[in-house]
């Protein structure tokens, strides 16, 4: 195994839209949560306000399977990547090799 090589790592945010299931931006996702941790509170018994909960969990099973897609593709990005970092690092640390092979020879 070839050890040293940097992975990447990213948080996906997704904003849902109850009343027509439209998907904000990613930006708009991330700034409306960030509002939220900062100044939302916490509702008791929050589930006595919603009444189409069937709606509700649509919504949700909609943001979750959009964060999965971003994951997975974002999985495949960092894997090439990882992929190509080894080719390169092996290729230099060969050519590296070859060089000090080649100045010992001459000694």
């Amino acid at each position: 195994m070839f050890d040293g090589l940097k992975t990447g790592s990213q948080l996906a945010y997704k904003i849902i839209r109850v009343s027509d299931g439209q998907l904000l931006d990613d930006q708009t996702s991330e700034s409306v949560l960030a509002d939220l941790m900062q100044a939302g509170s916490i509702k008791p018994n929050a589930d006595n306000f919603i009444e189409d909960t069937d709606t509700i969990i649509q919504r949700q099973q909609q943001c979750n399977r959009v964060v999965e897609e971003a994951f997975e593709n974002f999985d495949i990005e960092n894997n090439n990547r990882c992929n190509i970092q080894e080719k390169s690092a092996r290729a230099f640390a060969e050519r590296k090799q070859r060089e000090l092979r080649a100045r010992l020879e001459r000694f």
